[in-house]
């Protein structure tokens, strides 16, 4: 029997689909806890490390998301030069099937490309910041 996908699953899988990117760790992280502080229907609990949000049960949701074939992980260079390379998500053609059908709430969703058209646009302008 088919595992079933969670409702926050659907909904990174959903924000990956309309990021169209590769993603680091940390950068997923912070955008679901952007995500949850408007009201998008996540419940993780996140720590503080320094400037980094993190919640070991997000975590959880990608190793069971890429279990599925919804996400794949890579590894990327950091761009620094001591060589040292960042996990990083990027979205599969079967989470891209998943991702079209949407099946959350229009709230979250709402929020959830809001967000995107937020950072899409952040790159075309460097003076918008992000904000909570």
């Amino acid at each position: 029997m088919p595992r079933k996908v969670s409702t926050s699953g659907r909904k990174i899988v959903y924000l990956l689909a309309l990021l169209g990117t590769i993603v680091r760790k940390r950068t997923l992280h912070k955008l679901v806890y952007t995500l949850q502080e408007r009201g998008a229907g996540f419940k993780y609990d996140f720590v503080s490390e320094g400037n980094f949000k993190f919640s070991s049960k997000l975590d959880k949701e990608l190793e069971e998301l890429i279990s599925l074939g919804y996400v794949k992980r890579l590894y990327v260079l950091n761009g620094k030069f001591n060589g040292l390379y960042s996990e990083a998500y990027s979205i599969t053609e079967k989470g891209v099937k998943l991702a079209e059908r949407a099946e959350f709430g229009e709230k979250s969703r709402k929020l959830i490309e809001d967000l995107v058209k937020e950072i899409k646009s952040k790159k075309k302008s460097p003076s918008t910041q992000l904000s909570p």
